[in-house]
């Protein structure tokens, strides 16, 4: 059968009619998107914004709902929020005035049914950005949004690129090693690696360990094992080559065995173990006469 070909006059009138009738919709969701954007962007006076936003007239659900997948997380974050207040305006109200409990380990937490909820999420990450809450919570608040699967991995990384609070980012970390997406937690690990705070440093190394594409971070763990000015940083990046088991890790740990912290030498021994046990067991008995106790202990039971 032969196919019938459209003048080219015609074609383009078709052309020119079709953008015609989408243009009108297209320009309005990309008003809409700018005033989402805008909403979220505000600083002052946030809660009065968010909520003209909730109440207008003018934004239906059908473009909320289509704005919920945009490709912007702000934009998409701002339109799930609206939704929310929108469909439940109880469990608004109670995300609101949720307060974190300590752990055993004296981490405050968020422990409550509410967060299992089905928009519990876009209004936690709503208080975690514009709440004026003091640390414990938004540091609660970033432990628990970065750990639910439902939070997509650009949404976890903007959050971290805008976060100035060094506690809070390195919660945000927390959760990103179980994270579904693992390009989007290796993205957040490597940053991690790479940040002006130790504590966050640390929480990455840590992270890497036990992510599963962490071998692909080792270079950055061997970076930071020789040459980071924190201990805390230099164990967390020993302790994950590791578990990582990675092989050209060696000669950085048989390095670190020599290392000014006590808690690094060990780390780095054990590591070693793994690593490269032959290694591990020729260095031993210099360190038996380690001058910290748990180094020389751990020395000898691998001499034996």
């Amino acid at each position: 059968m032969t196919q019938r070909r459209t003048p080219p006059a015609a074609r383009l009138l078709g052309l020119a009619l079709a953008f015609a009738a989408a243009a009108p919709a297209a320009f309005a969701q990309d008003a809409t998107s700018g005033q989402l954007l805008t909403t979220f962007e505000t600083e002052t006076r946030y809660e009065l914004a968010r909520d003209e936003l909730v109440v207008s007239p003018e934004l239906s659900l059908g473009e909320l709902e289509t704005l919920a997948d945009h490709a912007d997380w702000r934009v998409r974050h701002q339109a799930e929020v609206t939704l929310a207040y929108r469909a439940d305006p109880a469990l608004a109200g109670r995300i609101a005035t949720l307060s974190p409990v300590s752990t055993r380990a004296g981490t405050p937490a968020l422990n409550s049914p509410l967060l299992s909820e089905e928009m519990a999420l876009p209004l936690m990450v709503d208080r975690l950005v514009h709440g004026a809450e003091d640390r414990a919570l938004r540091v609660s608040l970033a432990r628990a949004v970065s750990a639910d699967d439902a939070l997509l991995g650009d949404t976890l990384l903007g959050l971290y690129s805008q976060e100035t609070d060094a506690e809070v980012r390195a919660a945000l970390i927390v959760g990103a090693r179980k994270h579904p997406d693992a390009a989007a937690s290796l993205s957040l690990l490597t940053q991690g690696l790479a940040d002006p705070s130790a504590l966050v440093r640390a929480e990455a190394a840590a992270a890497a360990g036990s992510h599963p594409q962490g071998a692909s971070l080792g270079d950055a763990l061997i970076a930071a094992l020789r040459g980071d000015k924190d201990a805390a940083v230099r164990g967390a990046a020993a302790r994950s080559l590791g578990w990582l088991r990675l092989s050209t890790a060696s000669p950085a740990l048989t390095t670190a065995l020599s290392d000014p912290s006590a808690e690094v030498r060990l780390t780095a021994l054990r590591a070693l173990e793994r690593v490269d046990a032959a290694a591990a067991r020729a260095a031993a008995p210099r360190l038996q006469a380690d001058p910290d106790p748990g180094v020389a202990r751990a020395a000898k039971a691998l001499s034996q």
